[in-house]
C-alpha cells in the first residue's frame, strides 16, 4: 500500500496547505468533506486521517465517530488540527477516537512528525524508505536552528530543552544529574527546582519520539537521566 493520506475539511485553503505540506514529506493525499459518507473500501486505501477543526463541529464528531466504527484489525490513525476558537472541543475529539489533537496554526514539520508518530503507533507499517546507510533511530542536531532531525521527521526546540539534548548527548549511555543538567541549561544565578527539569524533559522525550519514533531518555531513580541513541550527527552551522 502506498503512504496516502485522506484529509476530512471543507476548508479549501487548509487542504491545499496539508496537501503540500504532505507531498513535501513524500505521502499522497485526497480529501474528503466530514459532512459526507466515507465506506469501509475508502479507509483500507490510505495510511492515516486528518480533520480539520471547523464550524460544523457535530459533523466533524460524527465522520470521526464513524472511522473508529469500521472493523479493522488495526486502527486508522487520526490526528484532528485544531483552530483556537475550537480547543473547547479537545476533549470531545479524543472521546471519539481521535489519537492526537494538535492546535493551529502549525509548523509543517510539526504535522509531519505527529502523523509519522500516530501511525508507527497504529502498527500500520510505512512505504516510505529511509536514507541509505541511515539507522532508524538516527538523529541529527543543528545549533543554528536548534533543529532535531530524524526518519520521523523534524521538529525545533526551545533552547532550554535544546541545551539539555546537548547535555545528555556530550554523555550518552551515562547518567546525567538534575543539578547537572540545570547547569548546562539554565543561568547561574537562577535558581530552578527538580520538578522544572522534568517537565522540560518530559516534552523533551515527546519531541525525541516524534523524530525518532522510540524513546531516547531513561529516568535513573534518585540519580538523573540517560540518554540512549545509538547514531547522533551534529550539523553545527552547515547544512547536512
Amino acid at each position: 500500500m502506498e503512504d496516502k493520506v485522506l484529509i476530512a475539511s471543507n476548508d479549501a485553503d487548509f487542504c491545499v496547505f496539508v496537501g503540500h505540506v504532505l507531498a513535501q514529506s513524500g505521502f499522497r493525499s485526497s480529501v474528503i468533506d466530514p459532512a459526507d459518507g466515507i465506506d469501509d473500501d475508502a479507509l483500507r486505501t490510505v495510511r492515516a486521517i486528518i480533520v480539520a477543526s471547523n464550524d460544523d463541529m457535530d459533523a466533524i464528531l460524527a465522520f470521526c465517530r464513524r472511522v473508529r466504527a469500521v472493523p479493522s484489525p488495526q486502527p486508522m490513525p487520526l490526528l484532528a488540527l485544531i483552530s483556537a476558537r475550537h480547543e473547547q472541543h479537545y476533549l470531545s475529539l479524543v472521546k471519539c477516537g481521535v489519537d492526537q489533537c494538535i492546535l493551529r496554526p502549525v509548523a509543517p514539520d510539526l504535522i509531519i512528525s505527529c502523523l509519522i508518530s500516530v501511525i508507527q503507533r497504529s502498527g500500520r507499517p510505512l512505504a516510505r524508505k529511509d536514507p541509505e546507510g541511515q539507522q532508524p533511530d538516527a538523529l541529527t542536531t543543528r545549533d543554528d536552528t536548534r533543529q532535531l532531525i530524524g526518519h520521523g521527521g523534524s521538529i525545533h526546540l526551545t533552547p532550554t530543552e535544546y541545551r539539555l539534548l546537548k547535555r545528555l548527548l556530550a554523555n550518552p549511555g551515562q547518567v546525567v544529574s538534575r543539578h547537572q543538567l540545570i547547569e548546562a541549561a539554565w543561568p547561574a544565578a537562577r535558581h530552578v527546582e527538580p520538578r522544572t527539569v522534568d517537565v522540560h524533559i518530559g516534552k523533551l522525550r515527546q519531541a525525541l519520539v516524534m523524530t525518532t519514533g522510540r524513546r531516547v531518555i531513561r529516568t535513573i531513580r534518585s540519580s538523573g537521566f540517560v540518554a540512549e541513541l545509538p547514531g547522533v550527527a551534529d550539523c553545527k552551522d552547515e547544512p547536512c
